[in-house]
């Protein structure tokens, strides 16, 4: 009986604290079951299981630059696993003009995103003392159909695939416009050194973790090197400071028996 009052216990209090959250961004949690067929090749259906709540729309957007850009649409995503301690994004917009060939990439349409684990805010360019942990990345599609990944905030290191694996699709649909599809699996790190990852300090992924993640992407539809960006962020600056950088709650399992023991002991610690 006292065992059944004390599960009681823990999923009330879960609940409550998920209710104080409610209004972040959130990131959805994977479940172990799910998580092998997570693959990062930009096929959307591996998402399908994602309830609707946790998609972000071009609604959800703010034009932070604007250009005479007729049309754009979003679909994002982001998930989280505990158990191999990755995030995960997959993003789809769809446009009507494509643009890979300016001389610059975010003059391109292209993703760029920035991430802020240890959720202190900060500077992280120009020598700043918190320089080390943020990162800064761009996805930036290419003329050859493929893709590279920027890291302008960061170490080279972070590229590997064994840290960050990434997909960017793009084709063109019965209707003519553009759909691109950016898919993206990655570790945190609260601190990184050039060094490499094992002179850093990676980010410890658990229910109701609070990181920082701008999500922006460039619209560009001509080459004349003007574009709009469209970002979830809470300030224009979010390339250089993380405190324009909006919040992401990682939300507890959908279902009760997904909830591990190990987030269940981190709740109760708090």
């Amino acid at each position: 009986m006292k065992s059944h009052i004390r599960i009681i216990f823990i999923f009330t209090f879960i609940t409550f604290q998920y209710c104080i959250v409610y209004g972040q961004f959130r990131a959805v949690h994977i479940p172990d079951s799910l998580l092998e067929k997570m693959k990062i090749d930009g096929d959307t259906s591996d998402w399908d299981w994602v309830p609707r709540k946790y998609i972000i729309t071009e609604q959800m957007m703010n034009k932070n630059i604007s250009a005479n850009n007729s049309f754009w649409k979003c679909q994002i995503k982001v998930g989280w696993s505990d158990l191999n301690n990755k995030l995960y994004i997959i993003a789809k917009v769809t446009d009507d003009t494509l643009i890979t060939n300016n001389s610059k990439y975010f003059t391109n349409d292209c993703m760029q995103f920035a991430i802020n684990a240890d959720n202190a805010g900060g500077f992280y360019v120009n020598g700043n003392s918190r320089t080390k942990y943020s990162v800064l990345y761009a996805l930036v599609p290419t003329t050859e159909k493929t893709s590279k990944l920027l890291i302008n905030a960061g170490p080279s290191w972070m590229q590997e695939k064994k840290y960050t694996n990434w997909s960017v699709k793009y084709y063109k649909d019965e209707k003519g416009e553009y759909e691109m599809v950016y898919e993206l699996c990655l570790s945190l790190w609260d601190k990184w050194e050039d060094a490499g990852a094992e002179y850093s300090s990676s980010t410890e992924l658990h229910p109701f973790k609070i990181i920082r993640l701008a999500l922006a992407f460039n619209d560009a539809d001509s080459s004349d090197g003007t574009f709009t960006e469209w970002a979830n962020s809470a300030g224009r600056k979010w390339w250089r400071n993380a405190d324009e950088i909006p919040e992401f709650i990682l939300d507890m399992p959908l279902k009760k028996n997904d909830v591990s023991w190990q987030g269940i002991c981190y709740v109760l610690s708090q």
